[in-house]
């Protein structure tokens, strides 16, 4: 997880104090009165610095504050006049002449009594009489120190980053701890749905729409309206091949002139229309089969007329969405022989014509 320039800014600063206090406390004798805790600050202090140059601010900051702790370890075991006195007692002393016992190792340690007479030992506080330098593991995890980010804190091995021997509390740096991390391995999308659980939820409302394409994403909608809900139109249904109306449109009779009562189910369709400005429409007029044949195709190729100049004129549709045809008595869809389903062939459809309807 990444942070500000502010707090870079201030973790760098803070590398800089420990950095300056690591300098006057070995000065005052450390190594020889608080080994360890000057050596952990040292290294904890190096990882912080290459984390912040990597950009790891999270890390950064954990090491960081694991050298200041060991930091202020080391000051309180160090007394100059002790710690420095001891280093003056120690530098008289000579080592015994390289003849005196064979040392293949050259670390100081005869290798009669070097239990690794070919691997110097690393003087590092733990068992530094024996001849081996210890790879040892502090924190018991099972990952020696060598290799180990954090020597003072177990690898808590869930499956993820477990070779660096860092517990990883909230492995997706998404705020959650893994404990109550749900998806602890994928960051939650903060989005105000189902924050607290840790998971990532891509469709709020379950409508097949992701939520980086919804523009609903709190509400079922369907992808033809980018998961809003499609809109409710009274008397009108809209499918992929029709505007579907629920009632007839009246004519006068015999004539080519649409009656008052229809003017509110045709507004309802210019304003499908002019929501959904892809569609454009053949409008298609039928009759029944009472009458001559001619003379019904060419009045219902004048009442499909009629609907359109209504659309374009007081719906305000452009015209060149729009067609229109008449079939006259071919096209039934109910029986001729009965007065109701004769009213049924009666009739205008509004078919599909883009593309989206084929």
């Amino acid at each position: 997880m990444g942070m500000g320039c502010a707090e870079t800014a201030r973790v760098r600063g803070g590398i800089d104090a420990v950095r300056t206090r690591l300098d006057k406390v070995q000065a005052d004798g450390a190594y020889n009165c608080a080994p360890r805790e000057l050596a952990v600050s040292q290294a904890q202090l190096e990882f912080a610095e290459l984390e912040l140059m990597q950009g790891m601010g999270s890390r950064a900051r954990y090491h960081y504050a694991l050298a200041v702790e060991n930091l202020n370890v080391a000051e309180q075991k160090t007394d100059p006049e002790h710690c420095l006195r001891v280093v003056l007692e120690v530098v008289p002393m000579q080592p015994p002449p390289p003849q005196a016992c064979s040392d293949r190792d050259g670390d100081g340690i005869c290798d009669d009594v070097d239990a690794c007479p070919d691997h110097p030992e690393d003087y590092d506080g733990i068992d530094d009489h024996d001849g081996c330098p210890e790879d040892q593991d502090l924190d018991g995890d099972g990952i020696a120190d060598s290799i180990d980010m954090c020597i003072l804190d177990a690898e808590d091995f869930d499956g993820f980053e477990d070779s660096d021997g860092c517990p990883e509390w909230d492995n997706d740096f998404d705020g959650i701890p893994d404990q109550l991390d749900k998806c602890p391995n994928t960051p939650e999308d903060p989005d105000g749905f189902e924050d607290e659980d840790g998971c990532p939820e891509e469709d709020n409302d379950g409508d097949g729409v992701p939520d980086s394409e919804d523009l609903c994403p709190m509400v079922a909608g369907v992808a033809e309206y980018e998961g809003c809900p499609a809109p409710k139109y009274e008397g009108v249904e809209v499918t992929k091949s029709h505007i579907r109306i629920t009632q007839q449109i009246f004519f006068a009779y015999n004539k080519a002139t649409i009656k008052r009562e229809s003017f509110q189910i045709l507004s309802v369709v210019a304003q499908v229309l002019k929501d959904n400005p892809e569609i454009t429409l053949s409008i298609e007029g039928h009759t029944d089969s009472r009458g001559n044949a001619n003379y019904n195709k060419k009045l219902s190729a004048n009442r499909a007329k009629a609907v359109l100049d209504h659309l374009v004129k007081t719906g305000g549709i452009e015209r060149h969405r729009l067609t229109s045809v008449g079939f006259g008595k071919e096209q039934p869809i109910d029986t001729n022989a009965t007065a109701e389903g004769r009213a049924m062939n009666r009739r205008v459809e509004f078919v599909r014509t883009d593309e989206t309807s084929h």
